[in-house]
């Protein structure tokens, strides 16, 4: 399962963002990927930015808050309607990062485990030891931080490949994963939430003002095509959305999300940056030319930033309570 997560810290704009930017807001003037956006600070007016062209600015202001590397905190939720015999599952992210790049996130399965569970009683098929080794890795939240170009992991969630006698597992960002290891990766790929805004449709536009956190903001509803955010993206990022959506998927119960077209809300602020998103659809099984999906499942994914700009700490666990990839040997294959 690969766990996509994001925080606000990315390069420039991609070309083709740009390119798409320039053709929404209708100028071939060059631009940086930030079309008739507010300044820092709150000068210009967004309303009357988002009301001349509703896609440009919400392209725009998504390649300026992942630009921008300012330190924020985020938060996430994701859910499923409609599974087969457990109904409705969820699960939450929280966290933060710095301007340096370091962060820290927690991550919540327990809606996850009671519908597994719900799922397991009504089916003796399923392997009772396989789920209580998923039920070990999840029945606590659990933590990453990456600090200073190492990621250190609650050693829960590697609890079925190997035990260790501390709570933390430190990965170096260049270590080569051992036999076993590379099969559960936690990905902190930083822009790939924002890389799904490139899918915003044409029929974007602005429902008003709203605040949200005691901030203004610009509220905008459309749709959002997820082959055109496919599209769009670079190898490297079509690759991190299919695997995050992948993850989304962990009872296996969906087919290809390639085609499918996501009812959205943006909530953007006086300074440009993207506060909050909503996508969701009701029936996923019209979108799958598979035919795996069950008609009626859907899904919410509910994404907030804030507190930009606002000191972010991430601690080093005790050296104690560290265990390095390097020192173990999953499954005793001779790695570490």
């Amino acid at each position: 399962m690969a766990l996509g997560l994001v925080a606000t810290a990315c390069g420039s704009a991609s070309p083709e963002l740009t390119q798409v930017v320039e053709q929404a807001d209708g100028d071939p003037t060059p631009r940086d990927g930030t079309p008739d956006l507010p300044s820092p600070g709150g000068g210009g007016d967004p309303l009357a930015a988002a009301a001349r062209n509703p896609k440009a600015f919400v392209l725009g202001s998504t390649e300026k808050t992942a630009r921008e590397g300012e330190s924020a905190h985020m938060s996430m939720s994701f859910t499923l309607t409609g599974m087969p015999d457990v109904g409705e599952v969820s699960f939450t992210v929280e966290g933060a990062s710095d301007s340096d790049g370091n962060s820290w996130f927690r991550m919540d399965f327990g809606s996850l485990l009671e519908a597994a569970g719900a799922a397991a009683a009504e089916d003796p098929s399923v392997d009772a030891a396989g789920l209580e080794a998923f039920a070990a890795m999840f029945a606590e939240p659990f933590e990453v931080r990456h600090v200073d170009g190492v990621s250190y992991v609650s050693a829960s969630l590697f609890s079925f490949l190997f035990p260790v006698d501390t709570p933390w597992i430190a990965i170096p960002d260049d270590e080569e994963a051992s036999p076993g290891v590379d099969t559960m990766s936690v990905d902190l790929d930083p822009t790939q939430f924002l890389d799904l805004m490139r899918g915003v449709g044409a029929d974007i536009e602005v429902v008003g003002t709203e605040t949200l956190d005691g901030v203004t903001t610009v509220h905008l509803s459309g749709t959002l095509s997820m082959a055109d955010a496919l599209r769009l993206a670079t190898p490297e990022e079509r690759q991190s959305l299919e695997e995050s959506f992948s993850g989304f998927d962990p009872l296996g119960t969906l087919g290809s999300l390639d085609d499918a077209v996501f009812d959205l809300d943006v909530w953007i602020d006086g300074d440009g940056r993207l506060r909050r998103f909503v996508l969701g659809a009701d029936d996923l099984s019209r979108f799958d030319p598979t035919g795996q999906t069950p008609p009626g499942a859907g899904l919410r994914l509910e994404f907030s930033l804030g507190g930009f700009g606002e000191p972010v700490t991430v601690e080093v666990p005790p050296p104690d309570q560290v265990t390095s990839i390097d020192d173990i040997d999953p499954f005793g294959l001779g790695g570490g």
